[in-house]
């Protein structure tokens, strides 16, 4: 088992060929007069000049003029704009590519700082293909190709027999991590695509940072999720459902070396309150169950032995 630390990208390094489809929207002013229904972007900080992330797409409620930030009573929140909805702290929100990007159109291309970073873990992925490219240098200065893996087919994965690879409909979400090699300084960059014609590929949450190594999982790992949709029946038994969201719930028991176990601790501690990434696969598995970007909501070792550790990692994941 493993986890992520996140890394929390700042402006200058990330790039995107992603629309954020506000295009026509500015930043919010002050100065300016806005009525029911004007769109803006917040990306500032209350000095105006600091930029936030991700940008968040506000809609006024009524007519407002105020100093930063917006009076929040004034306006609603719409929640990141399309190209940073992979960073915000929703997996259900998609950022999505349309078609009319103006390179790579149609794929969502995502390069990333990863430097003194070895993991990237992509969640709600909705497409055909993701490869990896590890490069040398900056995001302004990119150097040489250090590695590049490609996975394939990641859609075909729920395909049980050749009559439904063409002609049955099936859930394409697919939540991946890919392992590479830390580096004082690199970059990583990221492609989706997909290869059903009139389909664009979908991402709901990009996370990349540090791993540390946890553990061996047992068996008796517990997946599940929990159900947002909302479900009623009136007094003459009718019942009306809405589908909401869903979050990702797994206990994972964990057999941790004596020689780690302060470290891993440590590690417990620092992801306190923090959406972090989960991977309870072990070198022999690859379920997508087992990965969770979610909080740690339960970590108590038991010590049983001189030479045996364990302790049950239970985690609620982010909706």
């Amino acid at each position: 088992m493993k986890m992520i630390v996140p890394k929390i990208p700042t402006y200058d390094q990330f790039s995107t060929n992603l629309n954020d489809s506000t295009e026509d929207e500015y930043d919010y002013s002050g100065a300016t007069t806005y009525t029911m229904g004007d769109l803006v972007k917040i990306s500032f900080e209350s000095d105006g000049v600091t930029r936030i992330f991700p940008e968040n797409l506000q809609k006024a409620l009524a007519s407002s003029t105020d100093d930063y930030p917006p009076d929040s009573s004034d306006w609603s929140s719409q929640g990141a704009v399309n190209r940073h909805k992979m960073f915000d702290q929703y997996i259900n929100t998609q950022a999505v590519a349309d078609g009319t990007e103006a390179t790579d159109a149609g794929d969502i291309v995502l390069t990333l700082d990863a430097s003194r970073t070895n993991g990237i873990a992509l969640f709600s992925v909705e497409g055909s293909t993701v490869t990896y490219e590890l490069y040398e240098g900056t995001i302004a200065s990119p150097g040489d190709l250090i590695s590049t893996f490609t996975d394939s087919d990641i859609r075909n994965r729920f395909v049980e027999s050749w009559y439904g690879y063409f002609y049955t409909e099936f859930p394409s979400y697919n939540d991946l991590i890919y392992y590479y090699d830390i580096r004082l300084i690199s970059i990583i960059k990221i492609t989706i695509t997909d290869a059903i014609a009139g389909s664009y590929p979908k991402v709901g949450a990009c996370v990349f940072g540090q791993s540390i190594e946890c553990g061996v999982s047992q068996f008796g790992a517990r997946p599940g999720f929990m159900d947002f949709s909302k479900i009623s029946r009136d007094s003459f038994g009718n019942v009306s459902a809405s589908q909401g969201n869903y979050a990702k719930l797994v206990d994972i028991p964990v057999r941790i070396d004596k020689t780690r176990l302060d470290t891993v601790q440590n590690a417990a501690i620092n992801v306190r309150g923090l959406l972090t990434v989960f991977d309870g696969n072990n070198d022999s598995t690859d379920y997508g169950s087992f990965r969770v970007l979610g909080l740690l909501t339960d970590f108590r070792p038991v010590y049983e032995s001189f030479n045996e550790i364990s302790c049950t990692f239970k985690i609620e994941g982010a909706v």
